[in-house]
């Protein structure tokens, strides 16, 4: 695709759907896909250019909801641990 389509590409799925977005977007989703998927940042930040990792960490990682069930999860096996009390079905 050249510059001209992908800019048709986004002025028709605004007209359709109300719905704006940028090419920069899609980048910010890949990126986030990429840390979901278990992908190092240390590779993914090679991929997209970057020549440092600030970039990756700072700007283009969102946090998501699986991210916010990992640290839960994360809580509650730590209390477990911590403790000496209960069990994982308990929390």
């Amino acid at each position: 695709m050249n510059y001209e389509q992908i800019r048709w590409f986004q002025r028709r799925i605004k007209r359709d759907n109300g719905i704006g977005f940028t090419i920069k977007d899609f980048r910010h989703t890949a990126v986030t896909n990429c840390k979901d998927s278990g992908i190092s940042i240390e590779i993914y930040h090679k991929w997209f250019g970057w020549s440092s990792l600030r970039m990756a960490k700072i700007v283009y990682t969102h946090e998501t909801e699986l991210d916010i069930q990992k640290s839960h999860e994360w809580a509650k096996t730590f209390t477990i641990c911590a403790t000496g009390k209960g069990t994982r079905e308990e929390y």
